[in-house]
């Protein structure tokens, strides 16, 4: 008999509850049960994507966000350039970090991907507007050819421990 036999079955499946309420929005939670750690789904109220993603997970204290710069409410890219749209990535990432009961001082490590060079001038000047303090969380800032949305410039991945 092979010892993954021997490990009964853990149940699979979707749990969905109330978590609390923010600006007068239920924030709903879904949780995955893995086998192991349950993974959340955190509801941001941020426009939700046409594709196949979510803006935040969790499991147990770690949190795995997604940032584009996008406005919260309509969903469109904003423009106004590298500043403007690093600005509103940094303020969904802050929007996603509230939702899961957290904030930017949580974060321990950001990816930032740029389709140009030379806006990193710029991303680093807001970057700065939000990150004031030490520690901050370690960074890799990485340019691409492009990313899927047409016009954005940037987009932001980021992991955060919650107390």
């Amino acid at each position: 008999m092979s010892v993954a036999s021997t490990i009964p079955p853990r149940p699979l499946g979707l749990v969905t509850r109330v978590c609390h309420k923010a600006d007068d929005k239920t924030i709903i939670a879904q949780r995955f049960c893995t086998g192991g750690e349950m993974i959340e789904r955190v509801e941001t109220g941020i426009a939700p994507s046409s594709a196949p993603i979510n803006d935040a997970v969790k499991a147990d204290k770690h949190l795995w966000l997604v940032a584009i710069a996008e406005d919260p409410v309509s969903g469109e890219i904003v423009g106004g350039g590298i500043e403007a749209q690093a600005r509103r990535c940094i303020e969904n990432l802050e929007i996603a970090c509230k939702a899961a009961g957290g904030s930017l001082r949580n974060l321990v490590m950001v990816q930032i991907f740029l389709v140009d060079r030379a806006d990193a001038a710029g991303m680093n000047a807001v970057y700065r507007e939000f990150f004031t303090e030490q520690p901050f969380p370690v960074r890799a800032t990485v340019v691409v050819k492009e990313l899927l949305a047409e016009g954005l410039l940037i987009e932001m991945t980021a992991t955060a421990v919650l107390d």
